[in-house]
Parts: structure tokens; sequence; C-alpha cells
């Protein structure tokens, strides 16, 4: 069961979790690593993913014929990239996708691959 992370409590068993982008890191020249924290009962976890790593879970998602619940960041301008604002909102807007996306379809194999549970 998933849980937002205002609602979190490390109590909670194995079959709880939650998950929280941290923050984003640059890596390379405007390449930007979003780092996810996966809580599993006391367990924590570091993910990484880059913004491409999204588009294909949105697509992996459509796919399988899930609907677009929305509020997916579009892509940026390659001037955006260094842009604190930008990249501080599109790390909001990715996180709120996800839990949307977890918080309706908590069953599929995909999403849990991509946060690695």
């Amino acid at each position: 069961m998933f849980f937002s992370p205002k609602e979190w409590s490390s109590r909670f068993g194995e079959n709880f979790f939650t998950v929280i982008i941290d923050q984003f890191v640059k890596h390379q020249d405007s390449v930007y690593w979003y780092k996810l924290l996966v809580k599993k009962g006391i367990q924590e976890t570091i993910v990484m993913h880059r913004y491409s790593d999204f588009v294909l879970l949105k697509r992996q998602l459509e796919d399988q014929g899930v609907n677009e619940l929305g509020g997916f960041p579009p892509k940026g301008w390659w001037w955006q990239y260094d842009d604190e604002n930008f990249l501080e909102n599109r790390k909001e807007a990715l996180q709120s996708w996800l839990h949307k996306q977890i918080s309706s379809n908590t069953n599929l194999l995909v999403i849990r691959r991509f946060i690695e549970l």
C-alpha cells in the first residue's frame, strides 16, 4: 500500500511504502538525475532516474492502457536546464505525477520496477 510522504511512518510493515523525489543532481553538462528516496518498512533505498526515464515510464503505462492522470511536466528548453527554479518545479511536478500513478495503479509491475520495489 502506498502512503504519501506526509502519512508515512517507519512503523509500517514491508507491504507499505512511499516515494519522495528528494533532489536533482547534475552529472554532466545539463544532465540531471532525480534522486528518489523509496521507503519500505524500515528500509530506505535511493533510486536515480533521469527525466527521460520518467518519459519512458509514462509511455509504458500508456502502452498498458493506463489512463493519463495529467500533471506530467513537459520537456524543457536547453537554456532552462541550469535554471534552479525550473528544475525545482519539474522535480515537484514529477513527484506529484508519480504519486498519482502509484495511488491509482499500485499493482502495476512497471511502476514497481521503476522504483525498484
